[in-house]
């Protein structure tokens, strides 16, 4: 058996050998998909005309086109009306199921920026000086940690629910003064990592700060003994 082919100068059509020569679709479902590749681009899709051009009948016809559709290389849409409802359906056939998937594919939506407030780049930038003074030889200053020393500080406030003002300014005002965090807290970029006991850097820091009130406060509410307090007790001891 051969294949006698024409020399063809007009009525004929290129496409692609991916559906007809797919083992896996029937007949009827390469004749509809091949005869569709024959319209001109653009072409509106009626299926009751599709029918219409097949001697098969409708069942048949139905079945070759759900096979289409099964394998993806017709792709159903829905037509809405103003409120959103569904009205009815659109069809797109596509000569390749690369071509499908690449059409059908739903962009990734980029991640939105956060804008970072100018005052929370001030105080990365206030507290980074701070610490160059006590540490000229192990503190860098560069654009780049301020940024993200600005951004562990906007997380505090949108992610963990801190207040600027009632806690992460009078915690890092803590931690320039404390002898132990200042060495430990060279960088913001480190405030939201666990520390070893599971808990944030940052909480640790409140935790640490509250106890040094603690301590504080102990010492402010020790009073004294007025000078007859203090001969009754020398005389009691005496």
């Amino acid at each position: 058996m051969s294949v006698i082919r024409s020399c063809k100068k007009s009525q004929f059509s290129s496409i692609s050998n991916e559906v007809p020569q797919n083992p896996e679709l029937s007949a009827k479902a390469k004749g509809i998909h091949t005869y569709m590749m024959t319209l001109p681009d653009g072409w509106v899709l009626r299926k009751p005309y599709l029918i219409e051009q097949f001697r098969d009948g409708k069942e048949s016809f139905e079945a070759g086109w759900s096979e289409l559709v099964d394998f993806g290389y017709i792709v159903r849409k829905p037509k809405r009306k103003v409120d959103g409802t569904v009205r009815g359906w659109d069809f797109d056939v596509y000569e390749t199921l690369a071509e499908a998937k690449d059409a059908t594919k739903k962009p990734r939506k980029k991640k939105a920026e956060t804008v970072i407030p100018q005052n929370l780049l001030d105080l990365s930038k206030s507290f980074m000086e701070e610490q160059k003074e006590n540490f000229p030889n192990l503190v860098k200053i560069t654009d780049t940690k301020i940024t993200k020393g600005a951004e562990i500080l906007s997380m505090l406030i949108r992610v963990d629910k801190h207040s600027l003002e009632d806690d992460i300014i009078p915690a890092l005002d803590f931690v320039i003064s404390d002898d132990f965090w200042c060495r430990n807290l060279l960088s913001l970029a480190s405030l939201r990592k666990k520390g070893s006991n599971g808990e944030l850097k940052f909480i640790n820091i409140l935790t640490a700060q509250e106890r040094g009130r603690g301590r504080q406060k102990e010492q402010d509410t020790t009073v004294a003994p007025t000078e007859t307090e203090h001969k009754r007790i020398v005389g009691a001891e005496i």
